[in-house]
């Protein structure tokens, strides 16, 4: 492991990768007990000489609960003031005493492990910490960070809803997201961006390599000597690969149809100079539109609504012949498709009305068995305890937590009570729906059909299964308690929480046509479940194990 000074000096020294004059430091704290506690602290390294102090962004501390507020300033200091920073938190660390002095006040800060140099890339749309630095959109950035591997605070107060506020409250100020990032909350990040350079790279007319164009720093008074790697990456082949000591020259690697991963780095110090991930652009795709002078008009609600009524061609400029690329894209899509089948994450059934009830259950079961290990959530609002018996009871995992968010309306106990058991025969589904609804509309207590409704659940619960490592919580929307909703989800809140939308609800899947499919977006369909889980606290249908 590298020293971290050594490293800071390495970094900071002209010429190296920038010729740094000034620091930008953000402080985002929290304050206390009138004491302030760092949530993040970003201090990036800039070519401007102005100095400047420390400046409020928020005007006024903003409550996130009784006990704390959040606090935000800025201040630009000198490359001197910013090593002192960084030698203080050096030392800081080293005592345990958990304090460091910004600017006129002492900002307490966890115990860090001081991580070595990391370079950043800015082509690259996967790497997170780009959701938290500052304009790493050119060369990149090397960064130090001081990482806060006890994460007190999220022991003394903070809960998962003042941390969305706390995220919330920074994203009006700042570009900082640290939603999702979560790990670097209470860190604190030293950004050099790189500014020695400015390249530019495009593919040759052959498409057979790439032609490369470096720009040097004005301040520069000789080049350093680099070395760039270059590889092109097609059907997980390495189709090209090159390297040259050369710059503003043509570069042939035999092929950049694919993913190209271009590196540049300076021989004297190892430092990464630039890097690029992506592709070049060799079939461009568009529409042409003219729009007709005379609109369509619809009127709605009494308002006439005008619509522009546009013509429609398609362009294509380059190379979309039927070529060896093309056939392997067409190919690589297909086992795209058939390996999310293969794992459970795009299945439809019902197709030409038959009935996939069966195999739907079965898929269900096998992917809360690969998945629960930290829980299942299910929302789904015609949920009953038969369909949790169905799906949620086939965790494997003792103990964990199993969620379940339905409705108990008395639209959906109707229509619930009236559609279960399709086994039964259909005079005795008549019967109970009739006896159902006549019970209800005589009954004086306008909430007994939910509670005749809430005690069946129950029960069923209770004498189909032993209930051995249950650990269940069903929550009920009705009435004043939560919102309606309609979507249906399964939620795994592992580290990297997995969802799938279910497409209809549990007791109908497979009957009729429907698509279970994993979604995108899990951690924003978790926040909203949980969102909704915490209105419903007062609305509990069901625990077990029982008080």
């Amino acid at each position: 492991m590298s020293n971290p000074k050594e490293d800071f000096d390495l970094l900071v020294e002209n010429g190296n990768i920038g010729f740094y004059k000034t620091a930008e430091v953000t402080y985002i704290f929290l304050v206390k007990d009138g004491a302030l506690l760092n949530v993040f602290t970003l201090i990036v390294f800039e070519e401007s000489d102005k100095i400047s102090k420390q400046d409020p962004l928020t005007e006024k501390l903003h409550t996130i609960n009784q006990d704390m507020s959040l606090g935000i300033c800025q201040e630009r200091v000198s490359i001197n003031k910013a090593r002192s920073i960084f030698t203080n938190l050096i030392e800081s660390n080293k005592k345990r005493s958990g304090l460091c002095n910004f600017g006129n006040d002492p900002i307490y800060v966890d115990n860090f492990k001081i991580l070595s140099k990391q370079f950043i890339p800015s082509t690259d749309n996967e790497v997170p910490l780009n959701n938290v630095l500052k304009n790493n959109n050119e060369n990149g950035s090397y960064i130090i960070e001081f990482f806060s591997e006890e994460k007190k605070l999220f022991n003394e107060g903070i809960n998962e809803n003042d941390y969305k506020k706390i995220c919330k409250k920074i994203r009006e100020y700042l570009p900082i997201d640290l939603l999702f990032l979560k790990d670097r909350m209470f860190n604190i990040i030293f950004q050099f961006p790189i500014t020695l350079l400015s390249v530019d790279t495009r593919a040759l007319d052959g498409w057979d390599g790439i032609k490369l164009e470096v720009g040097w720093h004005p301040l520069l008074k000789s080049y350093p000597k680099v070395e760039t790697f270059i590889y092109n990456i097609f059907d997980g082949n390495i189709m090209g690969s090159v390297k040259t000591d050369k710059v503003n020259v043509e570069i042939k690697t035999g092929n950049v149809s694919g993913e190209n991963i271009e590196i540049m780095r300076n021989e004297s110090n190892d430092l990464i100079m630039w890097y690029l991930k992506g592709h070049y652009i060799n079939q461009i795709g568009g529409n042409a539109r003219i729009i007709d002078l005379e609109p369509r008009t619809v009127v709605l609600n009494g308002l006439i609504n005008k619509i522009e009524i546009k013509s429609h061609e398609k362009i294509r400029l380059g190379n979309w012949q039927n070529d060896y690329i093309t056939q392997i894209n067409k190919r690589k899509y297909q086992e795209s498709t058939k390996k999310l089948i293969q794992n459970k994450e795009f299945l439809q059934y019902g197709i030409g009305g038959e009935d996939n009830r069966k195999k739907a259950i079965e898929n269900l079961q096998y992917i809360i068995k690969k998945n629960c290990e930290n829980g299942i959530y299910l929302w789904d609002p015609y949920a009953d305890a038969s369909d949790i018996l169905t799906t949620a009871y086939f965790c494997e995992y003792a103990n964990k937590k199993i969620k379940v968010i339905n409705s108990g309306s008395n639209k959906i106990i109707k229509r619930r009570s009236s559609n279960k058991s399709h086994d039964q025969n259909s005079k005795f589904k008549l019967l109970k729906s009739l006896t159902y609804n006549l019970w209800n509309q005589l009954s004086k207590n306008k909430h007994s059909g939910f509670e005749e409704w809430k005690q069946e659940q129950i029960t069923t619960l209770r004498n189909n299964s032993n209930n051995k490592g249950i650990n269940l919580e069903i929550r009920c929307q009705r009435g004043q308690y939560g919102w309606k909703f309609h979507d249906r989800f399964i939620i795994f809140p592992l580290k990297k929480p997995k969802v799938w939308s279910l497409g209809t609800s549990i007791n109908n899947i497979g009957r009729n046509h429907s698509i279970l499919m994993s979604v995108n977006n899990p951690q924003n369909i978790l926040d909203a479940f949980n969102e909704l889980w915490d209105e419903l606290e007062n609305s509990v249908l069901w625990e077990y194990p029982e008080d």
